[in-house]
């Protein structure tokens, strides 16, 4: 089975998901399940830029820590993984204080 996020990183790179489904030599159906996966990711940019806007306001270090403090709290971890995800492949459309809450919350659960 293709994993997860030489998928989404095929689909970054090509921008269309029958060309990453076969840059991955994968079938059809295993892209539209894929694409379950995808749909997360854009829920969950999506929230982590509403959640950076609601925090920004009390200025970059508030709202870095608003940020990551919400997503470590709130959300599940298929929801974290899904944004780790999109980070990890670019994170294009996270502003700089979502990028740094995310990047702050990787460093946290980093093995010591």
């Amino acid at each position: 089975m293709i994993d997860r996020l030489e998928f989404i990183l095929a689909l970054a790179r090509e921008e269309h998901f029958g060309r990453a489904a076969e840059a991955c030599r994968v079938s059809q159906p295993t892209v539209a399940r894929l694409t379950a996966i995808t749909r997360a990711i854009k829920a969950s940019v999506y929230m982590a830029i509403q959640i950076g806007e609601f925090f920004a306001s009390r200025g970059p270090d508030e709202a870095v820590a608003g940020t990551a403090n919400h997503i470590k709290k709130f959300w599940d971890p298929r929801m974290r993984a899904a944004i780790f995800a999109h980070l990890a492949t670019g994170g294009v459309g996270l502003d700089a204080n979502v990028r740094s809450a995310l990047e702050t919350l990787q460093k946290e659960a980093a093995p010591t």
